[in-house]
């Protein structure tokens, strides 16, 4: 998967990797700049047995004190009231994504590693439980938003799925209608690795080969980009805007402002060794500012007005998620099970 499910999930899954969407090489033996990055950050989880393929997928952060983590292994963790709650895993089942209104409404998904069968894990507030049973045809999940009791999951083959168990409890999980002839031909359509919206008529889905599948008012349709050798991985709507910004491999970061309109590059890096293997992997920000994070340790910092920039990063590894709590603390976490903190101001000044 890419991010989860990207290039070549299904042998990275067949290998019980599990690890995010197409990682350039050489990132997994990386050591961290040092035991707990540089002095702007601080190392606030650390798993002592994790192993180098190890790894946490994605972040939710309410507030600075309220944070769920999730990863390899279904490890669930949450930092409140000044200390961690890890919850049991599960080996070989993998979270790639996480979503939620509230802490006391939560959503998280992936896939086993074994067999590639969906993980939907929903949380009430006491406990976590499975969304099972599952309808034959539902893949292994990649990433989840929704709005409400509603949720949309992206998955294999290009795939969405719709889930309402509230107000919909005999039709779950079904495959939404995307309209569009991106891919052509008998091959199977390409991985869609992360979804975000801010209604139920504006949301946006990336995955593999340059695709992408937008939904308003009218309905789903599959876009293509020019470029087949790019893959997108993440997708991150800005808020109080219809605007999102796509990561993709190439290091690379762009936006989205609506169906009709090319994507705008506002950042690459083709500079690196195997760029067309390093993936921006999660995105995050508020109505002023953006953060990036993904392979080699990138984060990058857009104050949507300068060009983007690198900021100081805790490690030279993958980063696999990045959350903004309030307006200045700056959560990120990726391989060796690991998780930092940095205050975003003192980030953006360092490097100024």
């Amino acid at each position: 998967m890419q991010r989860p499910l990207a290039m070549a999930l299904a042998a990275l899954l067949a290998a019980c990797q599990g690890d995010p969407v197409g990682e350039a090489p050489g990132d997994g033996g990386t050591s961290d700049a040092s035991d707990g990055g540089p002095s702007l950050w601080t190392l606030v989880y650390d798993d002592p047995k994790a192993a180098l393929d190890d790894a946490l997928h994605d972040i939710y952060a309410p507030s600075a004190d309220d944070l769920w983590v999730v990863g390899k292994n279904q490890q669930i963790l949450r930092w409140a009231g000044g200390k961690w709650d890890p919850f049991s895993q599960i080996p070989g089942a993998h979270l790639y994504g996480i979503w939620g209104e509230s802490s006391a409404a939560l959503t998280a998904v992936g896939a086993a590693a074994f067999d590639l069968s969906p993980i939907v894990l929903d949380y009430d507030g006491g406990m976590w439980i499975s969304g099972a049973p599952f309808p034959p045809s539902l893949p292994a999940l990649t990433d989840v938003w929704g709005k409400g009791t509603q949720r949309y999951f992206t998955g294999l083959a290009g795939q969405i799925f719709q889930d309402d168990p509230v107000n919909h409890p005999n039709d779950r999980y079904h495959l939404a209608v995307v309209t569009g002839g991106c891919p052509t031909g008998s091959e199977p359509s390409p991985t869609l690795n992360a979804i975000d919206g801010s209604s139920f008529e504006n949301i946006l889905a990336a995955g593999d080969s340059a695709v992408l599948a937008h939904k308003d008012a009218s309905g789903w349709i599959r876009l293509c980009g020019p470029d087949l050798k790019v893959s997108y991985a993440s997708v991150f709507r800005l808020p109080g805007t219809s605007t999102f910004f796509v990561g993709a491999n190439f290091l690379g970061l762009s936006w989205f402002l609506e169906r009709n309109k090319p994507l705008a590059q506002v950042y690459q890096n083709l500079a690196i060794p195997e760029a067309d293997k390093a993936y921006i992997q999660r995105i995050t920000g508020d109505a002023s500012q953006v953060v990036a994070v993904g392979d080699r340790g990138t984060v990058l910092y857009f104050d949507l007005k300068t060009d983007p920039r690198p900021l100081p990063s805790p490690t030279d590894d993958a980063l696999y998620g990045v959350a903004l709590a309030g307006s200045d603390t700056l959560y990120v976490c990726g391989r060796k099970n690991r998780v930092w903190r940095a205050s975003l101001a003192a980030l953006a000044a360092s490097g100024m």
